[in-house]
């Protein structure tokens, strides 16, 4: 399926952040190759920070960054700008990276480790 599989403990990472920045942070910008760098960095804080509402107000809200794009503010030149920057590329799906990860570790309350992750960068 084009999937690349990779062992969770083989990647160096901070284990609070469930998302592989590194993988992420590459495909973001691969996908969104016109946006200002900060617009980058900014969408990656977002997605990792909006703990407001309820679980199903969560997923929503993922839900439609994943459909729509992160809304995102940055400076430029002294100037605040906004963009929206794109998760998934539908338009041309063979610029999205889909990987597969076993014993990806995540510490938040407790440690959770799911057998497997799929993940689209």
């Amino acid at each position: 399926m084009g999937y690349t599989h990779l062992y969770g403990p083989d990647i160096e990472r901070d284990y609070h952040n469930p998302l592989y920045l590194e993988a992420f942070n590459d495909q973001i910008s691969r996908i969104n190759s016109k946006a200002h760098s900060q617009a980058i960095e900014e969408v990656a804080n977002k997605i990792t920070r909006f703990e407001r509402g309820t679980l199903v107000q969560q997923n929503k809200t993922f839900m439609d960054y994943l459909q729509n794009g992160v809304e995102v503010s940055y400076q430029d030149k002294g100037q605040t700008k906004t963009d929206i920057i794109r998760l998934i590329d539908y338009a041309k799906p063979d610029n999205n990276a889909f990987h597969v990860i076993n014993q990806w570790t995540v510490i938040e309350n407790e440690n959770k480790r799911p057998d497997i992750v799929v993940d689209e960068n």
